[in-house]
């Protein structure tokens, strides 16, 4: 009997329908309210998305960059009031040594021209230029000029190397090009003070033949200036036309 009333005790209690309707009840509310506080959170979300489609394409990094100019302002006015130098407090606080080395790279390569600062710096660009224009060493042609020259291809006091070395094709080739370059840049250069010759030339003959009539002469110098130098010397054409009005003002 005693073990028959511990099992009924320890049995559940069977819950009754109006409590099951409750728990029901209240777990469907809360899925609604979880339902309604996701749409409205979609909703939301929606929005956003629709805000930041209509924005430009580089809206944020425009507003970093704002940022960061606002800040760095902001930084060099506390720098001017303090006494300081802006770049050296931001270069000692602020950047690394690899940094500063890396926006100092970024620098140059944005501007490589550094102009003239010194022969030496011009010495030196101009050494790296030739040296990036020389060709890549070759291993073989290096043998074959050491097995054809022998000892005397280390050199010393007593080696003389004047008629046993030949020129290569490619170098003569090289140098045939450039002496062509350079002879077509002689002659430009030679036209245009052929060219500058005859303008000056004609002046003078128009100014000892049209005395008389100084207006004339100017129209007429001004339309042969304008058909025929204006397009080939712009430079030698504004001369001359301060040289005309410099005349008629005589």
């Amino acid at each position: 009997m005693s073990s028959q009333v511990e099992r009924s005790s320890s049995a559940p209690k069977d819950i009754s329908f109006v409590e099951r309707q409750i728990k029901r009840i209240k777990r469907l509310r809360s899925l609604h309210s979880a339902r309604n506080q996701a749409r409205t959170h979609n909703q939301h979300e929606v929005v956003a998305e629709q805000a930041r489609n209509k924005l430009p394409p580089n809206y944020e990094a425009k507003g970093r960059q704002a940022e960061w100019l606002r800040d760095d302002q902001t930084k060099h006015q506390d720098t001017e009031k303090a006494e300081k130098h802006y770049a050296r407090v931001n270069l000692l606080n602020l950047l690394s040594a690899v940094e500063a080395e890396r926006l100092e790279c970024k620098k140059k390569k944005r501007n490589s021209d550094e102009e003239f600062s010194t022969y030496e710096q011009a010495t030196v660009r101009q050494h790296n230029k030739l040296v990036k224009i020389m060709p890549a060493a070759g291993m073989e042609q290096y043998e074959k000029e050491k097995q054809k020259y022998g000892d005397a291809f280390y050199g010393g006091p007593n080696v003389i190397i004047h008629g046993m070395h030949e020129d290569r094709r490619e170098a003569v080739d090289k140098m045939l090009m450039t002496w062509k370059a350079d002879s077509k840049r002689l002659a430009t250069l030679g036209d245009v003070h052929t060219i500058t010759m005859q303008i000056l030339i004609t002046l003078t003959r128009e100014m000892l033949i049209s005395t008389r009539n100084w207006r004339d002469f100017t129209e007429s110098i001004q339309l042969k200036l304008n058909r025929t130098w204006s397009v080939e010397l712009p430079y030698s054409y504004c001369k001359l036309k301060l040289f005309v009005q410099s005349c008629c003002t005589l």
